[in-house]
């Protein structure tokens, strides 16, 4: 494999660890939630954070959390707001 390519792969790898690793943290403010430890949890600083809503909102629901999306500046991605549906 030339040069180029294992860079490529590197690359590859390196984003997938961040979204699994933003997903592990969003997947963790919803567990927070849904015991009732906290009401909502703002999860930022998400490089992937469309990505992670995409994956994860319907788990979220089924949990009875909302996850809503909190727009970074000129479309540039979001974090993530996680909150009781009832409330």
């Amino acid at each position: 494999m030339d040069r180029d390519g294992k860079t490529q792969r590197a690359a590859g790898t390196a984003i997938a660890h961040e979204l699994d690793r933003e997903l592990g943290e969003v997947e963790a403010a919803i567990a927070l939630v849904r015991s009732g430890v906290a009401a909502e949890v703002s999860v930022t600083n998400l490089r992937f954070g469309e990505e992670v809503l995409r994956q994860i909102r319907a788990r979220g629901a089924d949990h009875g959390v909302l996850l809503e999306p909190i727009p970074w500046p000129e479309d540039a991605g979001c974090d993530i707001d996680v909150r009781r549906i009832d409330d």
